[in-house]
């Protein structure tokens, strides 16, 4: 339900910097306003994470009147202010014109008005302002009424919002997915219609709105809205034209739920399902993934689709160890789940379960059991070194793990068993 934004709800640290910050523009002759995000979270009931703040005050004077202080965007008004440990970023009104790259503006002018100000902003519900001194909410735009109607409407026409900026077109499908928010009438057309901005758009950044839709709560309604847009060809070509691929991978990120903010819904976004590894590694790499973070893609993957085989009576103890003992065995076994719930394999259930049940109930020493072979029991038992050891300590680790090994005392035997 819409509640009236109020700062009384914001945590208080934050509370107190946003008030610091207006109060010290107040004594110079500015009011300083609470704008955006903060705001459109107190109306929806949520607590607001980071404010940002704006005014009439331009840069220079606000690194004037400001000690801790660090210019972030002077070209655009944007300075980074901070007050007993908060960081409040403060930017001068300004109005916005002439997107020749789809995605900056080419001519910058500063303002005196939240009205002039909430011209440049994408939608309505993000073109709120709140005074922290006094609680008057200015609300040029109606997004009040938007979200009370559960509507995502742009500030002004839709189009020329995504011909601006492409990113744009990105969260339109965040938010309406973060927000459980229709688009407005019109509203999807008008961004299928601009999906050519996308090319102004950095690969880092579309990987960063692509991962605010997973982590966002609704990640498969976020895909709902890419595809009924017709923005899919932009950003994830591989399900473009596939209704089949897009609609079970949004019953995959639906059932996910929390794993899929991490590794597990990227291997669904990145549509690696039955893919070659050079496909979607060079996927990931298009969307600047790390090489960290390539590596956890890619073996989240490779574990999903081992599951069912090591879950299965003929894995032994120690194949499952070592292959789920390192992280990110969790999402996998999260992604292995969704896939098969829901439709014809979900008789695997019980079996895949009863295994993540089983991996989540080892201790440490099973997962990594004190060496029992080492060099010291290699060299009594007078085994020549060379690639015989590797092969002999990795033997005995695991036969430790499948119970048959399990005191030092055995040691000495099963290496005779083996020299």
């Amino acid at each position: 339900m819409l509640q009236d934004p109020s700062i009384e709800r914001l945590a208080e640290p934050l509370a107190e910097a946003a008030r610091t910050v207006a109060r010290t523009l107040d004594l110079a002759g500015y009011r300083g306003w609470i704008v955006g995000g903060a705001v459109r979270d107190l109306a929806l009931g949520r607590a607001p994470k980071d404010v940002d703040m704006v005014s009439a005050a331009h840069p220079d004077r606000v690194l004037e009147l400001f000690e801790h202080t660090h210019s972030i965007g002077k070209a655009f008004g944007i300075v980074l202010i901070q007050v007993a440990g908060i960081e409040i970023e403060l930017a001068t009104f300004r109005t916005e014109s002439g997107y020749s790259d789809a995605r900056h503006p080419d001519r910058i002018q500063f303002a005196d008005s939240p009205e002039e100000d909430a011209r440049r902003r994408d939608f309505t519900c993000n073109a709120m302002y709140l005074d922290p001194l006094n609680g008057e909410v200015c609300d040029p735009c109606g997004g009040l009424e938007d979200l009370a109607a559960g509507r995502l409407t742009t500030v002004g026409d839709p189009r020329d919002r995504f011909v601006e900026d492409g990113l744009r077109l990105l969260r339109l499908a965040r938010f309406g997915a973060q927000l459980a928010l229709q688009p407005a009438p019109g509203l999807l057309e008008a961004a299928g219609r601009c999906s050519d901005s996308l090319s102004g758009v950095s690969a880092e950044r579309v990987r960063a709105e692509l991962e605010g839709c997973l982590l966002g709560g609704a990640p498969d309604r976020a895909l709902d809205l890419l595809a009924r847009a017709q923005l899919l060809e932009a950003c994830l070509p591989w399900y473009s034209a596939m209704d089949s691929l897009v609609q079970r991978a949004q019953g995959i990120l639906g059932r996910l739920g929390p794993a899929a903010a991490g590794p597990a819904g990227w291997v669904v976004l990145l549509g690696v399902e039955g893919e070659a590894d050079d496909v979607w590694g060079a996927r990931a790499k298009a969307l600047r993934f790390s090489t960290v973070e390539r590596k956890a893609v890619i073996r989240t993957a490779v574990l999903a689709s081992q599951w069912e085989e090591l879950s299965s009576d003929g894995a032994s103890p120690s194949a499952r160890i070592l292959a789920t003992r390192d992280e990110p065995w969790k999402p996998a076994w999260a992604l292995a789940i969704a896939r098969c719930e829901g439709g014809a394999e979900s008789a695997k259930l019980p079996t895949l379960n009863a295994f993540g049940e089983w991996r989540a109930g080892l201790s440490a020493e099973q997962l990594f059991p004190v060496v029992l072979v080492g060099a010291k029991e290699l060299e009594a038992a007078d085994i020549p070194r060379g690639p015989r050891w590797s092969e002999l300590i990795a033997q005995a680790e695991r036969a430790q793990m499948d119970g048959t090994l399990t005191a030092s005392g055995q040691v000495s035997m099963w290496l005779q068993a083996r020299a």
